[in-house]
């Protein structure tokens, strides 16, 4: 018999595709702020949650927010005293304040300094083929949760919820370096010199990476910066954009619940100020930022005194210019 398109994929591969394609076809309607109580502490997505919350429905599925987020620190949510600065977290759509963005002070970089330190010693001690394997799994969460991701960095960006199904990259790159953890690209090579003799190479890991991500893909950025610092055995404390916190979180319990330990992926929220203590911090041992140029700067020189590795992914690209003659809806569209 004849082939029709849909048979040329398992059956489990043409339902996940129907539903991203259903799911593309959907629309957001956010609710206006309703009234909650208080309860345990939580995150996000259907947990309990810490303070007033504010609820969402995106496309169908209910989100909850803590009024305050909290920050991710040794495998588990650690808020902010009460009283401590935080910023306004808007859902730029529509103008609404979705919850608030705490601003990390000496006392949480220093927590979270500690808890990377400790998760290093344990996560460094575990092969290559192992942190591979646990990384893998963490690959196949963020797959299979992929559409509940794509909805929260709708919330996050503001961009098309078509384009952020579209995206799953940052599941990609830590599928890749799952199967890198074991190979030589991590863990160095034998090079046999003559019939006698023999040479090899040994790679250690650095000890506590930073990562410093932007607004414009949130969730990628932290999965390009994780996965490659996790394979290589190091551990890694987070500070995404004030701007788009919310997958970050979510990352870190995709994380934990792969198996990963506590201390070994962390979250600190914050401004210049944060990121600053962040990166001066001696205990620090490299930093990856992506973000403007003259932040890239102010890092540079920080990282000098203590002699840190930087790697740096600067300026923006792609810019679309509109003029006054443009055909407007084909201007939004693309």
């Amino acid at each position: 018999p004849k082939l029709r398109r849909r048979d040329l994929l398992p059956q489990h591969q043409h339902l996940a595709v129907r539903r991203r394609a259903q799911a593309a076809m959907q629309r957001i309607h956010f609710l206006l702020p309703k009234t909650t109580g208080r309860s345990a502490c939580g995150l996000l997505l259907r947990r309990g949650l810490h303070g007033d919350a504010v609820k969402r429905d995106c496309a169908g599925m209910e989100i909850s927010f803590p009024s305050t987020l909290p920050h991710w620190i040794g495998g588990k949510r650690v808020f902010a005293k009460e009283g401590a600065p935080s910023t306004p977290k808007y859902y730029a759509a529509t103008g609404e304040v979705l919850c608030h963005v705490p601003n990390g002070d000496a006392d949480i970089v220093e927590a979270a300094v500690q808890a990377a330190e400790q998760g290093f010693k344990a996560w460094s001690a575990i092969s290559g083929f192992e942190r591979g394997k646990i990384l893998s799994t963490a690959a196949k969460i963020l797959y299979d949760n992929h559409p509940e991701l794509a909805r929260l960095e709708v919330l996050d960006t503001s961009k098309p919820l078509s384009e952020s199904l579209i995206d799953q990259s940052g599941a990609d790159c830590m599928h890749l370096f799952a199967g890198l953890a074991s190979t030589e690209c991590v863990n160095g090579k034998h090079i046999p010199v003559d019939a006698n003799n023999f040479v090899y190479t040994r790679r250690e890991p650095l000890g506590i990476c930073l990562g410093i991500g932007a607004w414009n893909y949130p969730l990628q950025i932290a999965c390009w910066k994780t996965a490659p610092a996790l394979a290589c055995g190091n551990s890694i404390i987070y500070k995404p954009s004030d701007l788009t916190p919310l997958t970050a979180l979510r990352l870190g319990e995709i994380l934990a619940e792969a198996g990963v330990p506590g201390g070994v992926f962390n979250v600190v929220h914050g401004a210049r100020h944060t990121g600053g203590l962040l990166t001066a911090h001696a205990k620090v041992s490299k930093i990856s930022l992506t973000g403007s140029v003259e932040t890239g700067k102010a890092i540079m020189r920080a990282a000098a005194d203590t002699l840190k590795p930087v790697t740096l992914e600067l300026g923006g690209k792609s810019p679309l210019v509109v003029f006054d003659d443009a055909h407007m809806d084909n201007a939004v569209r693309a």
